[in-house]
């Protein structure tokens, strides 16, 4: 099964998530971050690359494709509305406004955008965002060291947002909180679209918890009043906010006092599939991971990333009405041909059926010839399968005919085969109680189609009540009668033998 592998990291820790793709489905096998040793000076993206791959090879990933995260602190994101225009010619629009109105942008700046919907005069509003080709040289540059290649690059909000995707499915306006160390990412929803997506910069961590939780509400109020202005008056009536409700309760009993609406907390790790040893031991601040959860969510549903710099929206390339005129008339010369092909063909095909019909005709007299030396040794078969003896039907009269068990008793049979004249020899040994019982026996197995020829009976004081013994010899004949010697009785046959096992007839 495929292994996906999604990272990001901040100026303190590299975060890296993996999961195992079953189908349409992520299991998340781990989740770990990577604390940077050196803060004095910034870290390299091959140093980040280095410590990434040595995580990987201890467990079992040497290379594939990666998922990365990207924060909004990193690239420049605007609101942009474009004039009235058909759908695929939108993304010329936006880089086209892009570059009208970012500070800093540049031909080769990756650009993705998010329809928001349409504008009063039938234009469309969109969400711009743009990174430089420096950032994706880090990022690829990281990946490289790593041994992997990256495959998409997304927005950190956006990919947050999707663990919320089976709950918002509603037209209600809410703000995602994500606390991601230093940082956190603050988006506004509507239903499961992200509308206004911000980074904010906290007090450090070493702080007191309510001097940052104060701090972070501040922000919150800022965002409210922004979305609020930008979203044309409509306001956020819910906060979710991503971490362990159990290390939040100051926090929730503050906020829902402070801003006067619904409030929840919701673990990441809750909304997804988890490996067992991954539900034992979770991340001590499992809020950090909601992008990276997201982002292989996705994957494994084959979900198109909202925001992705390296597969961005893109005009659809032009028809190239060439190519379809060469084909039609390549077409049409192609059938030209084949018509004139199946003529000869077929003319030729007929001249040679005449022939393989005349040479059929001479070859049926060799069949004919031969067909006769086969059909003698299939009759010569058949008679050999007809003459020979079914020992089954045998043993079944045997047995009916034979004296009940208290006065006669089998120990030995012998099967003997004719394989020259068929039919065949049954010889059957045993003890009896008395002779007549044994002349009586010989009596009831005789008949038109067997021979029976006794050897006399001899008493045998060790044997117990059956005391006498006997050797009974059955000619089973075969479709000619008996064979005769000069002596008048039949001859016995070459032994081609099946022995059964000792015991009594019945």
């Amino acid at each position: 099964m495929q292994r996906l592998v999604a990272f990001e990291w901040d100026s303190k820790e590299f975060r890296v998530a993996i999961a195992q793709q079953r189908g349409k489905n992520a299991i998340i096998e781990e989740a770990f971050a990577i604390p940077f040793l050196t803060r004095e000076q910034p870290i390299t993206p091959a140093e980040i690359g280095t410590l990434l791959g040595k995580e990987l090879q201890q467990r079992g990933i040497s290379k594939g494709d990666a998922l990365i995260a990207v924060g909004r602190a990193n690239l420049e994101l605007r609101f942009l509305n474009t004039p009235p225009a058909p759908a695929d010619e939108l993304p010329d629009l936006v880089r086209f406004q892009a570059m009208r109105q970012f500070a800093t942008l540049g031909d080769d700046w990756p650009l993705d955008f998010s329809p928001l919907g349409s504008t009063a005069d039938g234009g469309s509003s969109v969400l711009a965002t743009a990174v430089s080709p420096e950032i994706v040289a880090q990022i690829r540059g990281v990946c490289a060291a790593a041994g992997l290649t990256a495959s998409h690059l997304v927005l950190r909000p956006f990919a947050a947002a999707s663990l919320l995707r089976a709950t918002t499915q509603d037209d209600r306006c809410r703000m995602t909180v994500d606390m991601l160390g230093d940082d956190a990412d603050l988006a506004v929803l509507i239903g499961p679209n992200v509308v206004y997506p911000r980074t904010v910069r906290l007090p450090s961590s070493e702080a007191p918890p309510e001097v940052r939780s104060k701090a972070l509400l501040g922000e919150v109020r800022r965002t409210i009043v922004a979305a609020q202005n930008q979203l044309g008056g409509r306001r956020v009536d819910e906060i979710v906010i991503f971490g362990d409700e159990r290390k939040l309760p100051e926090l929730q009993a503050a906020w829902r006092t402070d801003l006067q609406m619904d409030l929840r907390v919701v673990d990441p790790f809750s909304v997804v599939e988890v490996s067992d040893s991954l539900q034992r031991t979770r991340p001590a601040f499992p809020g950090a991971f909601a992008p990276l959860l997201g982002l292989l969510v996705d994957e494994a549903a084959n979900r198109p990333h909202t925001i992705d710099f390296l597969h961005p929206r893109r005009r659809p390339p032009p028809v190239n009405h060439n190519r379809i005129y060469t084909v039609v008339g390549g077409a049409l010369a192609a059938s030209l041909l084949v018509l004139a092909a199946l003529g000869w063909w077929n003319l030729r095909t007929m001249d040679a059926r005449i022939a393989d019909l005349n040479r059929d005709l001479k070859s049926q007299t060799k069949v004919v010839d031969q067909g006769k030396a086969t059909r003698t040794k299939v009759l010569e078969l058949d008679k050999f399968a007809a003459a020979d003896v079914n020992w089954l039907d045998e043993l079944e009269r045997l047995s009916q005919r034979f004296p009940p068990a208290e006065q006669a008793r089998v120990e030995d049979l012998l099967a003997l085969s004719k394989s020259n004249t068929g039919g065949g020899n049954l010889v059957v040994q045993g003890v009896a109680d008395q002779p007549d019982t044994i002349s009586e026996m010989e009596t009831a197995l005789r008949d038109k189609d067997r021979t029976v020829i006794g050897s006399g009976s001899k008493r045998d004081p060790r044997a117990g009540a059956l005391a006498w013994r006997y050797r009974e010899e059955v000619m089973v004949h075969g479709p000619n009668g008996p064979l005769q010697t000069k002596t008048g009785r039949a001859s016995r046959p070459a032994p081609t033998a099946t022995r059964g096992a000792a015991g009594g007839a019945k």
